[in-house]
């Protein structure tokens, strides 16, 4: 699809100006968002109303803190009631974590409902940034402590919420690791004498989140994940409820019945193989053994299916796993598995005896998008996710929409199509409308995106190109003239959308950063396979969507 608007780019002035337009309204509205501020003394000057900081905290209780356990929240909330009682007597680090939860559950309540307070997303850059700063300041030794860890914690995830520089998070946590490290957090609390139960299970706690970190912005930024599961013995923690943490005795739970470290512990049971398929596919001396992907499949699917049991198990306990818990860690394990057998799949097309990678990942793919489906019901808190988080909140769903949508028309070639431009075969797993269908609504989803604050339309632009051509293979049109009226309306939209931001962001210097030619245009171009094609704009790396279909034949 790539070589395709390289083709239409070059012969087609209008697209090439209107994409060029988008590129330049998209680093305008990002140079609008960067914040220079300088350090607050006073940190509690950023404290929002008690009303507004208690829907921001309850929502990222309810989502982040339930799957990345950082705080015992009982202890929390008591500190936290203490702070509005009192804010002179609270902590530095307490302020800090404070704010940093409020932005990250500040991502959460951008419906701009009128009935509540609306706190803009360039708060929450504040709150990040001021955090950012307070934990840059020139180290000390006294601050080598368990509140420090669990801000530095905090910090990435809400980097990663609300997408601030989210692209880096993975030189971040090598930081953040290194300081556990550093702490003695790999080592398990067994070995510490005289270690309550209460620090031993927090240790452990926050010792899995850091690793789940970790092995999440590796995959992100294809980077090798920094540590090796030999490198460490800290066990999971107990399944055990905050409330119990401070029992005189206490017991763990049976592994069906769901607690407040449910979730995590299911991650932690994953965390070898997913360790050893970021090492796999991010080491560019490795990846290319079969025998060796089939094997790391092997070992990550049947935990994720042993897993799938015990969710099923969770039903019959007292509480059971919310939806956004269950989408969340459907995505953060489902991934792996897409990364491991991508590359296999493309070559499969080629290569019969990799037909087994294109069924995973094509399974995988239905999976990620699964949440996008009209068949299943939506989840708000994973929606706002999908709209306002970091990038691979929208390169993992378009790559797995990319799959689904190369599955289709490599069926639609097969089969034949009748007069009323249905499709006689039923695509694997879904049928053909539904695959479809999910695609659609992906595209929606990616529309929302750009229009709740993303700049990259690169996405959007793609996908929307893929259900075009399916459209019109199916109906026996042009393909080529179909995707020439797409990518207009696609940038025209985009264009509009990124102009109104930016002139909404400087009302009184409108067209800022445009760089126009007197007659509205840009001089044209010429365009060659260097055109710079990216879902990651920030750090301008490519990410060549072409290359997962390299034996596509798009003529």
């Amino acid at each position: 699809m790539v070589q395709i608007f390289y083709r239409k780019a070059s012969e087609n002035s209008e697209i090439h100006v209107l994409y060029e337009r988008c590129k330049r309204l998209a680093r305008t509205a990002k140079s609008q968002e960067i914040i220079h501020q300088n350090f607050c003394p006073d940190l509690r000057d950023h404290m929002p109303s008690k009303q507004i900081a208690d829907r921001l905290i309850q929502a990222y209780l309810r989502t982040f803190e339930s799957v990345y356990r950082i705080v015992h929240v009982p202890s929390f909330l008591c500190e936290y009631d203490q702070y509005w009682g009192n804010p002179q007597a609270a902590s530095p680090t307490f302020i800090i974590m404070t704010l940093l939860m409020l932005a990250i559950g500040n991502s959460f309540c951008q419906s701009r409902d009128p009935v509540k307070d609306y706190v803009p997303r360039t708060t929450s850059a504040q709150w990040i940034f001021t955090a950012q700063t307070w934990l840059s300041s020139p180290f000390e030794k006294s601050r080598l402590n368990i509140a420090n860890l669990q801000a530095q914690c905090l910090l990435l995830l809400a980097r990663q919420t609300n997408a601030v520089s989210s692209d880096l998070v993975w030189i971040s946590a090598g930081t953040l690791l290194r300081t556990a490290l550093h702490m003695g957090f790999h080592i398990d609390p067994r070995h510490i004498e005289g270690i309550s139960f209460f620090d031993a299970q927090l240790r452990r706690r926050i010792w899995s989140t850091i690793l789940e970190i970790v092995v999440q912005s590796s995959l992100d930024a294809g980077g090798l994940p920094l540590i090796h599961y030999d490198d460490y013995d800290c066990e999971p923690p107990l399944n055990i409820d905050d409330v119990q943490m401070e029992d005189p005795i206490p017991k763990a739970k049976a592994l069906e019945d769901f607690t407040d470290t449910s979730l995590q512990i299911a991650l932690r049971r994953s965390l070898p193989a997913r360790l050893q398929i970021a090492q796999f596919v991010n080491d560019f001396r490795r990846g290319t053994s079969y025998d060796e992907a089939l094997q790391l499949n092997k070992i990550l699917a049947n935990i994720y299916h042993e897993c799938s049991a015990l969710f099923a198990a969770f039903k019959k306990s007292e509480k059971c796993p919310t939806l956004f818990q269950s989408n969340i860690y459907d995505f953060m394990t489902q991934r792996f598995l897409l990364a491991l057998h991508d590359s296999f799949s493309i070559k499969s097309k080629t290569n019969p005896t990799l037909y087994y990678s294109h069924k995973i990942a094509l399974e995988t793919a239905m999976r990620i998008l699964a949440p996008f489906s009209t068949s299943i019901p939506r989840d708000p808190d994973y929606t706002a996710l999908l709209l306002t988080g970091s990038p691979s909140f929208r390169d993992v769903p378009a790559q797995a929409a990319a799959i689904i949508a190369d599955d289709i028309m490599g069926r639609i070639r097969e089969h034949p199509v009748n007069t009323s431009g249905s499709v006689l075969y039923t695509s694997y797993p879904l049928s053909h409308e539904d695959s479809k269908r999910i695609i659609e609504e992906f595209i929606s989803g990616m529309l929302a995106r750009i229009e709740s604050g993303e700049t990259n339309i690169n996405g959007y632009l793609v996908s929307a190109c893929f259900l075009a051509r399916i459209d019109a293979m199916e109906r026996g049109q042009p393909v080529d003239e179909v995707l020439s009226r797409t990518m207009l309306s696609v940038l025209e939209t985009c264009s509009k959308i990124l102009e109104d931001r930016v002139e909404r962001s400087s009302p009184s210097t409108p067209g800022m950063g445009l760089n126009r030619a007197t007659n509205g245009h840009s001089a044209p171009t010429e365009f060659n396979n260097q055109f710079s094609w990216s879902l990651n704009d920030d750090l301008d790396i490519e990410m060549d969507i072409g290359s997962w279909f390299p034996s596509f034949a798009f003529s």
